[in-house]
């Protein structure tokens, strides 16, 4: 009797741990959502890599709403949106929109794109949490960024950071090569883009350290100032369309049409970067480009030296690139110095350290 006493009492025992383990499971799953929930329910700011605040849904909707109807680019379609303008996010926190030289874009999903000093002027952007007058989809929370005029890439879903930069970035680049008279002399492929088929080059040919990359961006500009940041693994399935009249092109039958850029000026991926000078893009192009109009263009400063490789071998310019000038030709580029003409230019190869170029007379040595 008293064993089965002892066996009953094991039993309830065991019966109420169960139950107790069932609702403390239950517990910890809730704690995990209601943390998930309140971490993608907030946006990082940052200026100039400077942690500035965590914001959270609650923060942002203290600050004055902001209602109005847009339209998207390209279709009749408008949509009312209520949120909180960037610009009275930002004076919130001591910056003014105005002022910014860019603003980087980053979804939860990790695609980012930047929105230029130009687009920061021109634009009302809207930091919507409505839609419609109803509330984001769950994939669109906790805000979707709205740019009035501008195309869908920049109206960035399930937004979580968003990095300002104030200060105007130099770039440091080691290889300047050319899209102007590329096909000529690269390995080349027929792209077919709605119906008409166009000479190509692999992503990949441009750039061979993109084949086993995943951590930094490549960043794409267009002829019309609009920066984007993009991630190796998608840049690699796409190519460099050289014909057609949004040439050059990034494209990728892989990628929807929203991730698609047209009108491409550069192209870099860590030190090398692609130029496209002499496309002619949505205006006439230049009949020339000086080297330091070209140093203007990728915010570098002027170097001290540059190395000229061509289709024939490689010539040193030290000194008065500033005032050379590129003209285009058909099986690439020519460079005109003080000293005569450099022809059939592939790309230029630049000293580890560029420092500003003092003035002095141009040699060239073969």
């Amino acid at each position: 009797m008293a064993a089965a006493r002892r066996a009953s009492l094991q039993e309830r025992t065991m019966r109420r741990m169960t139950r107790y383990h069932h609702l403390g499971c239950c517990f910890l799953l809730v704690a995990l959502w209601l943390a998930a929930s309140t971490a993608a329910s907030s946006l990082t700011l940052t200026c100039d890599g400077r942690p500035l605040a965590d914001i959270t849904m609650e923060a942002l909707k203290q600050l004055p709403s902001h209602s109005r109807d847009v339209a998207l680019i390209d279709s009749p379609v408008t949509l009312h949106v209520t949120g909180v303008k960037l610009a009275d996010l930002l004076a919130h926190y001591g910056l003014e929109k105005n002022k910014l030289v860019a603003l980087r874009l980053v979804a939860g999903d990790g695609f980012s794109v930047i929105l230029d000093e130009r687009m920061l002027r021109r634009r009302t952007v809207i930091l919507a949490w409505s839609i419609d007058n109803q509330p984001l989809p769950a994939k669109s929370r906790p805000v979707r960024v709205v740019v009035p005029g501008e195309r869908a890439m920049f109206w960035v879903r399930n937004l979580q950071a968003l990095h300002v930069r104030c200060t105007l970035t130099t770039h440091r680049f080691r290889t300047i090569a050319f899209l102007d008279g590329a096909g000529a002399y690269m390995p080349t492929s027929p792209y077919k883009h709605y119906g008409d088929t166009m000479k190509a080059i692999a992503v990949g040919t441009l750039f061979p350290d993109l084949a086993d990359a995943t951590g930094s961006l490549a960043t794409i500009v267009t002829r019309d100032g609009v920066t984007k940041r993009e991630k190796p693994e998608i840049l690699r399935q796409g190519v460099i369309t050289l014909e057609g009249k949004h040439a050059p092109a990034f494209m990728s039958s892989n990628l929807p049409k929203g991730m698609q850029v047209k009108h491409i000026h550069w192209l870099a991926y860590t030190g090398t970067v692609y130029v496209s000078l002499f496309a002619s893009g949505t205006a006439p192009p230049p009949a020339n480009i000086t080297g330091q109009e070209l140093c203007s263009l990728l915010r570098m400063p002027l170097p001290q030296r540059v190395e000229v490789h061509t289709a024939e071998g490689v010539h040193t310019l030290a000194g008065g690139f500033a005032i050379s000038r590129f003209l285009p030709a058909t099986d690439g580029l020519c460079l005109e110095y003080a000293g005569g003409r450099i022809p059939k230019v592939r790309r230029l190869v630049l000293p580890a350290a560029a420092e500003p170029l003092e003035a002095g007379a141009a040699a060239v040595r073969k």
